[in-house]
Protein backbone atom coordinates (compact mmCIF):
# COMPACT_ATOMS: atom_id res chain seq x y z
CA UNK A 1 0.00 0.00 0.00
CA UNK A 2 1.12 3.55 -0.58
CA UNK A 3 2.26 5.51 2.46
CA UNK A 4 -0.29 8.24 1.75
CA UNK A 5 -3.19 5.80 2.16
CA UNK A 6 -1.96 4.65 5.59
CA UNK A 7 -1.03 7.98 7.14
CA UNK A 8 -1.48 11.71 7.30
CA UNK A 9 1.72 13.63 6.68
CA UNK A 10 2.51 17.23 7.60
CA UNK A 11 5.58 19.39 7.85
CA UNK A 12 7.28 20.09 11.14
CA UNK A 13 7.41 23.47 12.83
CA UNK A 14 8.96 26.55 11.26
CA UNK A 15 10.20 28.71 14.09
CA UNK A 16 12.05 31.92 14.72
CA UNK A 17 15.41 31.55 16.48
CA UNK A 18 14.49 34.34 18.92
CA UNK A 19 11.85 32.02 20.39
CA UNK A 20 14.40 29.31 21.26
CA UNK A 21 15.19 28.91 24.94
CA UNK A 22 13.30 32.09 25.77
CA UNK A 23 12.29 32.76 29.37
CA UNK A 24 8.81 31.27 28.89
CA UNK A 25 10.01 28.33 26.76
CA UNK A 26 8.37 25.04 27.70
CA UNK A 27 7.95 23.03 24.48
CA UNK A 28 10.83 20.77 23.45
CA UNK A 29 11.96 21.01 19.82
CA UNK A 30 13.45 17.97 18.08
CA UNK A 31 15.85 18.77 15.26
CA UNK A 32 17.73 16.42 12.94
CA UNK A 33 20.95 16.79 14.96
CA UNK A 34 19.15 15.43 18.03
CA UNK A 35 18.74 11.95 16.52
CA UNK A 36 21.76 9.74 15.93
CA UNK A 37 21.67 6.01 15.22
CA UNK A 38 17.92 5.97 15.84
CA UNK A 39 18.38 7.35 19.37
CA UNK A 40 17.05 10.68 20.62
CA UNK A 41 19.61 12.73 22.54
CA UNK A 42 17.41 14.52 25.07
CA UNK A 43 20.27 16.37 26.77
CA UNK A 44 20.56 19.34 24.40
CA UNK A 45 17.04 19.83 23.09
CA UNK A 46 16.02 23.42 22.51
CA UNK A 47 12.80 24.74 24.00
CA UNK A 48 10.26 27.08 22.43
CA UNK A 49 7.54 29.32 23.76
CA UNK A 50 4.21 27.50 23.78
CA UNK A 51 2.53 30.25 21.73
CA UNK A 52 4.83 29.41 18.78
CA UNK A 53 3.35 25.93 18.37
CA UNK A 54 -0.09 25.20 16.90
CA UNK A 55 -2.02 22.36 18.55
CA UNK A 56 -1.73 20.04 15.55
CA UNK A 57 2.07 20.40 15.56
CA UNK A 58 2.54 18.75 18.95
CA UNK A 59 3.91 15.26 18.52
CA UNK A 60 1.88 12.29 19.68
CA UNK A 61 3.15 8.96 20.83
CA UNK A 62 3.40 6.79 17.71
CA UNK A 63 4.28 9.61 15.31
CA UNK A 64 7.12 8.86 12.93
CA UNK A 65 9.53 11.67 12.13
CA UNK A 66 11.04 11.52 8.66
CA UNK A 67 14.06 13.70 7.86
CA UNK A 68 13.20 14.81 4.35
CA UNK A 69 15.83 17.53 3.97
CA UNK A 70 19.55 17.05 3.65
CA UNK A 71 21.74 14.09 2.81
CA UNK A 72 20.62 11.94 5.72
CA UNK A 73 17.07 10.70 5.19
CA UNK A 74 15.98 8.69 8.18
CA UNK A 75 12.88 7.85 10.16
CA UNK A 76 12.48 7.92 13.92
CA UNK A 77 9.56 6.54 15.90
CA UNK A 78 8.60 8.97 18.67
CA UNK A 79 7.24 7.13 21.71
CA UNK A 80 5.86 10.10 23.66
CA UNK A 81 8.49 10.27 26.39
CA UNK A 82 8.93 14.07 26.45
CA UNK A 83 5.49 15.54 27.03
CA UNK A 84 4.98 18.73 25.02
CA UNK A 85 7.26 18.45 22.01
CA UNK A 86 7.35 19.55 18.38
CA UNK A 87 9.64 18.64 15.49
CA UNK A 88 11.44 21.15 13.30
CA UNK A 89 10.58 21.69 9.64
CA UNK A 90 13.46 19.41 8.71
CA UNK A 91 10.98 16.62 9.34
CA UNK A 92 7.75 15.39 7.93
CA UNK A 93 5.58 14.14 10.76
CA UNK A 94 3.91 10.91 9.71
CA UNK A 95 0.83 10.07 11.75
CA UNK A 96 -0.56 6.61 11.14
CA UNK A 97 -4.27 6.48 10.36
CA UNK A 98 -4.52 2.74 9.63
CA UNK A 99 -4.90 0.00 12.22
CA UNK A 100 -2.88 -2.31 9.96
CA UNK A 101 0.55 -0.77 10.51
CA UNK A 102 2.65 -0.22 13.63
CA UNK A 103 4.78 2.92 13.97
CA UNK A 104 7.87 0.89 14.89
CA UNK A 105 7.46 -1.18 11.73
CA UNK A 106 6.88 1.90 9.56
CA UNK A 107 9.99 3.56 10.97
CA UNK A 108 12.00 0.40 10.32
CA UNK A 109 10.75 0.20 6.74
CA UNK A 110 11.47 3.87 6.01
CA UNK A 111 15.07 3.22 7.14
CA UNK A 112 15.37 0.01 5.08
CA UNK A 113 17.36 -0.26 1.85
CA UNK A 114 14.34 -0.46 -0.51
CA UNK A 115 12.87 2.74 0.97
CA UNK A 116 16.25 4.50 1.01
CA UNK A 117 16.75 3.57 -2.67
CA UNK A 118 13.32 5.08 -3.42
CA UNK A 119 14.29 8.29 -1.61
CA UNK A 120 17.59 8.56 -3.48
CA UNK A 121 15.77 8.18 -6.78
CA UNK A 122 13.19 10.85 -5.84
CA UNK A 123 15.36 13.53 -4.22
CA UNK A 124 15.06 17.07 -5.59
CA UNK A 125 17.51 19.94 -5.28
CA UNK A 126 21.28 20.05 -5.30
CA UNK A 127 22.28 22.51 -2.56
CA UNK A 128 19.89 21.10 0.05
CA UNK A 129 18.47 17.87 -1.32
CA UNK A 130 14.94 17.08 -0.20
CA UNK A 131 12.18 14.56 -0.70
CA UNK A 132 8.90 16.22 -1.65
CA UNK A 133 5.76 15.13 0.15
CA UNK A 134 4.23 14.27 -3.23
CA UNK A 135 6.87 11.56 -3.67
CA UNK A 136 6.89 10.41 -0.05
CA UNK A 137 3.17 9.56 -0.14
CA UNK A 138 3.80 7.35 -3.21
CA UNK A 139 6.23 5.04 -1.37
CA UNK A 140 4.84 1.51 -1.33
CA UNK A 141 4.87 -0.08 2.13
CA UNK A 142 4.66 -3.89 2.34
CA UNK A 143 2.03 -4.61 4.98
CA UNK A 144 2.35 -7.86 6.89
CA UNK A 145 0.26 -9.07 9.83
CA UNK A 146 0.72 -7.21 13.13
CA UNK A 147 2.51 -10.14 14.78
CA UNK A 148 5.18 -10.12 12.05
CA UNK A 149 5.47 -6.33 12.32
CA UNK A 150 6.03 -6.63 16.09
CA UNK A 151 8.71 -9.28 15.50
CA UNK A 152 10.50 -7.08 12.95
CA UNK A 153 10.33 -4.10 15.33
CA UNK A 154 11.71 -6.22 18.19
CA UNK A 155 14.60 -7.47 16.05
CA UNK A 156 15.39 -3.92 14.92
CA UNK A 157 15.32 -2.69 18.52
CA UNK A 158 17.73 -5.45 19.56
CA UNK A 159 20.07 -4.56 16.69
CA UNK A 160 19.97 -0.91 17.75
CA UNK A 161 20.85 -1.85 21.34
CA UNK A 162 23.66 -4.06 20.10
CA UNK A 163 25.10 -1.24 17.96
CA UNK A 164 24.98 1.12 20.95
CA UNK A 165 26.70 -1.41 23.22
CA UNK A 166 29.40 -2.09 20.62
CA UNK A 167 29.97 1.64 20.31
CA UNK A 168 30.36 1.94 24.10
CA UNK A 169 32.74 -1.05 24.17
CA UNK A 170 34.84 0.50 21.41
CA UNK A 171 35.03 3.83 23.24
CA UNK A 172 36.01 2.17 26.52
CA UNK A 173 38.60 -0.02 24.76
CA UNK A 174 40.19 3.06 23.19
CA UNK A 175 40.32 4.80 26.57
CA UNK A 176 41.84 1.74 28.19
CA UNK A 177 44.51 1.33 25.50
CA UNK A 178 45.41 5.01 25.69
CA UNK A 179 45.66 4.77 29.48
CA UNK A 180 47.92 1.72 29.24
CA UNK A 181 50.15 3.43 26.67
CA UNK A 182 50.37 6.55 28.79
CA UNK A 183 50.96 4.81 32.12
CA UNK A 184 53.14 1.87 31.08
CA UNK A 185 55.06 2.94 28.02
CA UNK A 186 55.39 6.71 28.17
CA UNK A 187 56.12 6.84 31.91
CA UNK A 188 58.85 4.26 31.41
CA UNK A 189 60.61 6.66 29.05
CA UNK A 190 60.39 9.65 31.46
Amino acid sequence: MQLGSLTSIFTGLKYNSKNINAEQASVFLIQGKDIQNNLLNKDNLFKLDRYCVDKYQYLKSGDVLFAAKGNRNFAFHYNGELGEVAASSTFFIIRITSENVLPEYLSWYLNSKPAQDFFKANTHGTFIPSIPKSKLIELKIPITDLKTQKTIALIENQQMLERELLKQISTKRTLLINEIIHNKILRKND
